[in-house]
């Protein structure tokens, strides 16, 4: 029997994880595996075999020393480690052959696994690490301010070497991976499920004013791209717009945050939600998604987006199954006067928005299954 090691959480009570898990777990039970799924909390209706690491009463004195440190304390991070130990300890302990390990996050279960004979996938949902720290440093300075410290990988690079195999969520994510050294013929390539009975195409046609562009994220970094967006968005020429950014910015150098957020306060345009738990209601109201990013190991946004049949202008990291022309836009990151003259080029042509949209709903309902994916990998190293 498989063995899934994850943050997510499974039952009555749910996370940003789940969404990816279930269809994984969904897949196994279908070809006859009931999968043990070391989670942060099982709760309620989870599934049978799950077991959750993190005892609720942990978390909740874990949220108390984040309140009083003001946020010094993380606890995502301190969760993160207690699921990692706790989920070693169960892993040397069993007798599963293969191990699946969702988001590297989970050194600890990884070197366990290899130590007790097991096999490991592994599965990256972002791009290689010193990749994105490259990115950081290069759009820090670009922006005027003084990048993050360095940082070390080698830790990060030998759990990788361990892994058997690898599975990126797309071309562009793997390549950051072979393109420092990891074999290309322990990659693979997988792109995540997404809901397509939650996200549809909205049924009453959207009024063609204003125009709606949404921006759509959890949290906002600078390699999301978003401040090139805001750059030209009040150049735009259309008569009547409305600019929707889902997601919290965090992370951004001060003097840029404080630029942008004045000139967000001016702009009657532009309206800032933050963190939303029905992110459809949203891509419901869209005519067009602009999502300009820097790096990703598979946009959840992008495929919602797709999924809703809204067209999206996005970069070659945040692609994934965007074809260029035909499904949404793909542009270079930072080329804000492309992304002002796609964004101008879909308001004037409300037929293609339709054709796109109709594209990308068809493309993300006819991708290969996550699960059936994994479970084809899982066979192939059980098998050997």
């Amino acid at each position: 029997m498989a063995i899934i090691v994850t943050f997510a959480d499974l039952g009555a009570r749910t996370n940003l994880k789940t969404a990816d898990i279930v269809p994984l777990i969904d897949a196994f039970r279908a070809h006859g595996e009931d999968p043990t799924v070391l989670c942060r909390f099982a709760t309620g209706d989870a599934p049978t075999h799950a077991r959750g690491m993190v005892p609720r009463w942990l978390h909740y004195i874990a949220k108390v020393v984040e309140y009083a440190t003001f946020g010094w304390f993380s606890t995502r991070v301190f969760e993160e480690r207690v699921c990692d130990v706790r989920a070693s300890r169960y892993i040397s302990r069993s007798d599963d052959t293969v191990v699946v390990v969702y988001s590297l996050a989970f050194p600890r279960a990884i070197r366990a696994a290899k130590h007790s004979g097991k096999k490991v996938i592994g599965v990256a949902t972002t791009a290689h690490l010193q990749y994105n720290h490259e990115l950081d440093v290069e759009e820090f300075q670009h922006l005027g301010a003084s990048p993050p410290p360095p940082k070390t990988f080698d830790a990060y690079r030998d759990m990788l070497d361990m892994l058997d195999i690898l599975v990126a969520l797309s071309p562009f994510a793997g390549a950051t991976f072979t393109d420092r050294g990891f074999p290309a013929e322990r990659l693979r390539i997988a792109t995540l499920d997404v809901d397509t009975h939650r996200f549809h195409p909205h049924v009453d046609a959207l009024p063609e004013r204003p125009f709606t562009v949404l921006f759509p994220a959890a949290s906002i970094g600078v390699l999301k791209g978003l401040q090139y967006l805001l750059d030209i968005w009040g150049d735009i020429n259309v008569s009547e717009k409305r600019l929707i950014i889902l997601g919290t910015i965090m992370g951004w150098p001060p003097e840029v945050y404080r630029r942008h957020q004045r000139r967000i306060q001016r702009d009657p345009t532009i309206d800032v939600v933050g963190f939303v738990s029905a992110p459809e209601d949203y891509f419901a109201q869209a005519h067009v998604v602009a999502f300009p990013s820097f790096t990703e190991g598979f946009s959840r946004s992008v495929a919602e987006a797709m999924a809703s049949g809204v067209p999206v202008i996005t970069t070659p990291a945040a692609q994934g199954l965007i074809e260029d022309g035909v499904s949404g836009f793909v542009i270079p990151p930072r080329d804000s006067a492309a992304l002002r003259e796609k964004l101008e080029y879909l308001w004037r042509h409300p037929h293609v928005r339709e054709r796109m949209g109709d594209a990308a709903r068809a493309r993300i309902c006819a991708k290969r299954r996550f699960g059936d994916t994994l479970w084809h990998l899982y066979r192939e190293l059980k098998a050997s």
